[in-house]
């Protein structure tokens, strides 16, 4: 019941694109051409892009992103939803993590059909995320019965950083709209797939703080692996992809 709560508003966006689709007026079918577009990749990002669409109607696609402020509430939400004691430790790391990121993607598409405006792509994305803070911010996300009471103690007095890789499986389809000359409006929804996830924690001990070394290699294998294993299991999210391109002329 709780997941097909999650997938209503999915499942309510896809019917809204089917209607739109089958009363929306179709594209040209253009000559090979270069694009550039502005979209934004629901909940993830914001994003500038290039399309190249070559013969057959095959595409290529790359787009560098970043992710605004309001995504980062989102994004949040969603992860309570998804991973248990999100709201805990975890939730601050994300926000601090997200909010100094940057996305890579890259795409590869196809629209079939010269005078339909359908598409769908298959691809690669790569998150890159780096949050520096004080030591607690990272370890209240980690199972406490593990640590040494001596390094709660002194963790809120070290800093930490955590740097981070999140690299996805894309897959999506949708419509694409002619509006007015060369501009055109793309609607996806889809999904992503985690396949890796890198994390590294460095934990400073400061010279003079009294802390085992063996406790504070200890702390970093911690905070890596239940990092890694969080972002695994909230690295699936739907997508709704927006986009708003303009067709340069064919040279």
């Amino acid at each position: 019941m709780r997941a097909s709560c999650r997938l209503g508003p999915f499942i309510r966006v896809a019917f809204l694109v089917a209607a739109c689709a089958v009363m929306a007026p179709a594209p040209s079918d253009a000559a090979p051409s270069v694009r550039a577009e502005l979209g934004t990749d629901l909940p993830v990002d914001a994003w500038l892009g290039v399309l190249i669409e070559g013969p057959a109607r095959v595409r290529l696609t790359s787009s560098i992103g970043l992710v605004p402020g309001p995504y980062l509430f989102a994004m949040r939400k969603i992860g309570e939803q998804v991973v248990p004691d999100f709201a805990g430790g975890l939730a601050r790391v994300a926000e601090a993590s997200l909010s100094n990121s940057a996305v890579w993607r890259i795409h590869l598409g196809w629209r079939p059909f010269a005078s339909r405006g359908f598409i769908f792509h298959i691809g690669w994305s790569a998150i890159s995320m780096r949050a520096g803070a004080n030591a607690s911010f990272f370890m209240a996300g980690v199972y406490e019965q593990e640590l040494d009471p001596e390094i709660r103690e002194t963790s809120d007095k070290v800093q930490a950083v955590a740097i981070a890789e999140l690299q996805m499986l894309d897959l999506g389809l949708g419509w694409e709209w002619q509006l007015k000359g060369p501009l055109y409006l793309r609607l996806l929804l889809g999904w992503s797939f985690a396949q890796i996830v890198d994390v590294h924690a460095n934990i400073d001990w400061q010279p003079g703080t009294d802390v085992d070394p063996d406790q504070a290699a200890k702390v970093e294998v911690l905070v890596d692996d239940y990092l890694s294993e969080s972002l695994r299991s909230s690295g699936h999210p739907p997508r709704v992809v927006f986009a708003l391109g303009w067709r340069f002329p064919a040279p």
